[in-house]
């Protein structure tokens, strides 16, 4: 995530340099999300190309999520049901993010690891607890790097675990 923020005032700061009164906070603002997007995605990507089958499907699979994720969050924001200013708001947003983003990334998994169905339960435990982490808005450095380090740590036990499995040195839960 931090990787995402600096990208972000990368192009900021070449937009200003490029063209006259460009406001930041709304260059920032548009482009934010996607490049905290698109470099998680790149960083599971790194370290998943070596564990799973065709991993370049991680790319089509993480993104569809990630537009699905902004497409749904749009819509239940101005609809009033996610609002981000309040714990709950953050936990369904979590959740609605946890959910599409695991289900999406379970489809390039679940070749490779018999139990992938866990990456779903990985992704959404980690997207809801950043919830209670971070305030209403991102303010400090802090709460940037927990945005991206509390979903990475959960989805990568259930990959450990999931390493483990398919290897036979640890026991697949009874389905």
């Amino acid at each position: 995530m931090l990787a995402g923020f600096a990208l972000t005032y990368i192009i900021v700061f070449g937009a200003k340099a490029l063209f006259e009164g460009v406001n930041e906070d709304r260059v920032f603002g548009a482009l934010m999300f996607e490049a905290l997007a698109l470099t998680y995605t790149v960083g599971q990507w790194w370290v998943l190309r070596r564990e799973i089958e065709r991993s370049i499907l991680w790319f089509p699979a993480s993104i569809a999520g990630w537009l699905m994720v902004f497409v749904l969050a749009g819509y239940l924001g101005r609809q009033g049901l996610i609002v981000t200013t309040t714990t709950t708001g953050r936990f369904l947003l979590g959740l609605l993010a946890g959910l599409v983003l695991g289900i999406a990334q379970w489809l390039p998994l679940r070749k490779t690891f018999r139990w992938a169905s866990i990456w779903i339960l990985g992704s959404v435990a980690g997207w809801c607890l950043l919830s209670f982490a971070i305030g209403k808005s991102i303010t400090n450095l802090f709460e940037m790097a927990l945005m991206g380090a509390i979903p990475a740590i959960l989805t990568g036990v259930v990959l450990v675990l999931l390493q483990a499995w398919s290897h036979g040195q640890g026991e697949a839960p009874a389905a």
